[in-house]
């Protein structure tokens, strides 16, 4: 989930109130067939025409297939099944079993073959196999080829590696949660979808294994206060940290080693949603963090040559995309690129609140620099969030706008998180026009998970779930 927005955003407050007269006709308007909110919200072509508020920058221009309605055998009931029968994913013709996915020349293959994923986000550790078994034979019969499955450092390495005399270290990994995540692989790919495994934070203070925030296993030799002060500084100070950064590759090359057997992984996201702490949102920013990934992608591509390696710039929205430099990223002599294609892929997370533009503030003096949140960019992250009320132009736009930024070096835009709190009045708006967005622009997704998806806490199908089921079984 993307990093929230500055406090204080007034702006949301006052818009919230002056539009909710509009609320009302539009979720009548969408409560007159959820099941069909998804196309209803794309059919409307959009035009290149206005401007993008207080930027200068025209709207992109809005090009992309035709959408495929539902057809009538794929208007399945709110659980997922006909007539009380469990009904079966269709043939998407896209995952061949034991065939690498790639990615090159701005989409992800299987051979000659372009595929697109859409697919949905799994924990390993939430509820034991049996239940993260039942989670995934759940999104398979939603019509899902991808599960970006989310595993967590601090729970291989719950303890801090020993200091040798030599200045080595000697880590010790748990062996037993690491067999959790390869079952967990496993039964993904026996249900006939792919793997994205992304290394994430938990659910702790920190996010990551607490260890490593104190003195003597950091290279600023800083035990960080338990305070937002001592977070933000310590998200900051890993960006200049040989030592916390020498641990985390060392995890990702435990990881790796341990999953390169798995013909079911698609590739290695390598930091969910990197924070930035104090440091401002400017280029040089992004800049630093990609080139902290690519040391990382490195390491990866030794261990495991022949899987797609997942980055982004830094929180959830993929700022500085048109500036930065990623001629690295797909050359062989930087990176190497054993199965000759770049096999690397841009990850952005959709919680914007497709109101207009690109939900990213712009310079009037480079329109292409685009690096902070827009006043209302957030419809769940906001400190103070309004309910949702975006169009399906507005999610193309976004989409689009990354898109075009990445198609110079032939990269392909994976949105492997998207969705709306559960809370939102426009929850089922928001799924209708990103799902018709993705259609349209033909981009990979997957859904989030927990109050942010499409399943309540006990494991039911919430009345708008349809809409992303539909989406699945109709994709391109």
């Amino acid at each position: 989930m993307a990093t929230k927005p500055i406090a204080g955003r007034r702006i949301a407050r006052r818009a919230a109130s002056l539009l909710a007269t509009l609320v009302a006709l539009l979720l009548s308007l969408v409560a007159a067939d959820a099941g069909q909110a998804g196309t209803m919200a794309g059919t409307a072509r959009a035009r290149a025409a206005g401007a993008h508020l207080g930027s200068g920058r025209p709207l992109l221009a809005i090009s992309g297939p035709t959408e495929r309605r539902p057809s009538a055998a794929s208007a399945t009931s709110a659980t997922g099944t006909r007539d009380g029968a469990p009904s079966a994913p269709p043939d998407h013709g896209a995952i061949q079993s034991g065939v690498q996915v790639t990615a090159h020349d701005g989409s992800f293959w299987q051979g000659k073959t372009q595929i697109t994923l859409h697919g949905t986000n799994l924990t390993a550790d939430r509820g034991g196999l049996n239940g993260f078994i039942a989670q995934a034979q759940q999104a398979a019969s939603w019509g899902m080829n991808l599960v970006r499955l989310g595993v967590q450092w601090s729970d291989v390495e719950p303890t801090a590696p020993v200091h040798n005399s030599d200045g080595s270290w000697t880590h010790t990994f748990d062996t037993a949660a690491m067999d959790r995540i390869e079952a967990a692989v496993d039964a993904v790919t026996s249900l006939g979808m792919v793997v994205e495994v992304n290394s994430n934070a938990d659910g702790s203070f920190w996010g990551y294994p607490a260890w490593q925030f104190k003195a003597p296993y950091n290279s600023h030799h800083i035990t960080y206060p338990e305070t937002d002060d001592g977070l933000v500084q310590a998200s900051t100070d890993f960006w200049t940290d040989s030592r916390r950064q020498e641990f985390m590759t060392d995890w990702l090359k435990y990881l790796v080693t341990h999953l390169k057997s798995h013909s079911g992984v698609m590739g290695y996201g390598i930091l969910n949603e990197p924070r930035t702490g104090s440091l401002p949102d400017r280029l040089s920013t992004a800049q630093q963090i990609l080139d902290w990934q690519l040391t990382a992608a490195r390491i990866v591509r030794a261990t495991d040559p022949n899987r797609i390696i997942v980055f982004a710039t830094y929180h959830g929205y993929a700022p500085g995309l048109w500036r930065v430099d990623l001629s690295d990223w797909i050359n062989a002599d930087s990176l190497p690129q054993p199965l000759g294609f770049p096999d690397v892929a841009v990850e952005a997370h959709d919680y914007f609140g497709g109101r207009w533009g690109t939900g990213l503030v712009v310079d009037p003096g480079d329109p292409r620099d685009q690096m902070g949140y827009e006043d209302l960019y957030a419809l769940v992250l906001g400190d103070f969030p309004s309910t949702y009320i975006g169009t399906t132009q507005g999610q193309m736009q976004w989409v689009r706008d990354k898109q075009q930024a990445l198609a110079k070096w032939k990269i392909p835009l994976l949105v492997d998180e998207f969705g709306d709190n559960e809370d939102d009045p426009g929850v089922t708006l928001f799924f209708g026009t990103t799902t018709s967005a993705f259609a349209a622009t033909g981009v990979s997704w997957a859904l989030s998970r927990g109050k942010l998806g499409i399943v309540d806490k006990n494991g039911n199908l919430q009345p708008y779930a349809q809409i992303v089921i539909n989406a699945a079984r109709n994709y391109p």
